[in-house]
């Protein structure tokens, strides 16, 4: 199975978030089930995360795109709005809070710090990027 995380802001982009699921979702497993005999699970966390502190809410989400990340596709749905964006100390705090073996993921916070990005921007960073280099999003001053 194959894990496709979808990243876009919560409140405004619902519908296109549902369309994913009940249209293209289906037309592809069907797809690749015929073709690789394998079927995807796509990685929407509007149900729950929100429910969670937000430093909790921030590690979250980027574990789940290493967890799905390459080969496994990323969706990002832009709109809009910019969406959530944490301040230094909530970041600091999301740092703080995960175990070593996401230094990685640490890392892309670091790089997000005083650069006044959303969750969904550090998602899109992280997903393409991953922790950042001097030429990638994360990074950028």
């Amino acid at each position: 199975m194959r894990d496709i995380f979808i990243s876009s802001t919560f409140e405004d982009l619902n519908d296109q978030r549902m369309l994913i699921h009940t249209k293209v979702a289906p037309a592809l497993n069907a797809f690749t089930i015929e073709k690789y005999a394998e079927q995807c699970n796509f990685v929407d966390l509007r149900i729950g995360v929100e429910d969670a502190g937000p430093e909790k809410t921030i590690n979250t989400c980027l574990i789940r795109i290493k967890e799905a990340g390459p080969p496994n596709p990323f969706i990002c749905i832009i709109g809009d709005r910019k969406g959530w964006v944490p301040e230094d100390a909530m970041l600091d705090l999301a740092i703080d809070a995960l175990p070593a073996e996401h230094n990685d993921i640490k890392q892309v916070l670091r790089l997000s710090k005083g650069k006044g990005r959303s969750i969904t921007e550090i998602e899109i960073a992280y997903a393409v990027y991953g922790e950042g280099t001097e030429n990638g999003v994360a990074s950028k001053k």
